[in-house]
């Protein structure tokens, strides 16, 4: 775990009543209600003018379930501690998982709400250098989230108490998926 000085500690101390959580609760809530109206204005206005949906929308419309499952694990983060100093985290264990989770259901979250505009661009303008470019751009998010996945857990097993080799094997296994 980490060691502060007391400089640190005494700084936690004072400024114990610290504390961004009502802050944060609100910027969740606000975020996945206005994502939530935002996709029922855009499905409305769809099916009042009588047109079809198309992969822009559902792409928009499957971003709603990460974003949700994102503000949830927001939600335990905070119940853990997130939003004030550290020493003040009541369930490390608790908080790093509310926070891995956050983590990728935000990364869940923002390829399909970019893939949605690229869509609604390629739509909009039917244009063969942007949908190469929007496909370009899919692959290469899709490389680096993969990626990304892949290095998450590398400073977490290097910190664990097992000899090296052990520690290479757990690496080997979460690299080969699990």
């Amino acid at each position: 775990m980490f060691k502060f000085s007391p400089e640190q500690m005494a700084y936690f101390e004072k400024h114990h009543s610290d504390n961004k959580q009502p802050l944060l609760i609100a910027i969740a809530v606000l975020i996945l209600t206005q994502a939530c109206i935002g996709v029922f204005l855009r499905f409305l206005s769809r099916w009042r003018n009588k047109t079809s949906l198309r992969a822009d929308d559902w792409l928009i419309l499957f971003a709603l379930v990460p974003l949700a499952g994102m503000t949830t694990a927001s939600g335990f983060g905070i119940r853990y501690g997130q939003g004030k100093h550290i020493i003040f985290v009541n369930n490390a264990e608790g908080f790093a998982k509310a926070y891995i989770a956050a983590i990728v259901m935000y990364g869940l979250t923002v390829i399909p709400t970019k893939l949605s505009v690229l869509y609604l661009y390629h739509r909009t303008f039917e244009s063969r250098g942007l949908t190469i470019l929007a496909c370009a751009i899919a692959i290469v998010m899709n490389v680096v989230t993969d990626v990304m996945i892949l290095v998450l857990p590398i400073k977490l097993v290097l910190g664990l108490q097992l000899e090296t080799t052990r520690k290479l094997q757990v690496l080997g296994a979460f690299l080969l998926g699990g």
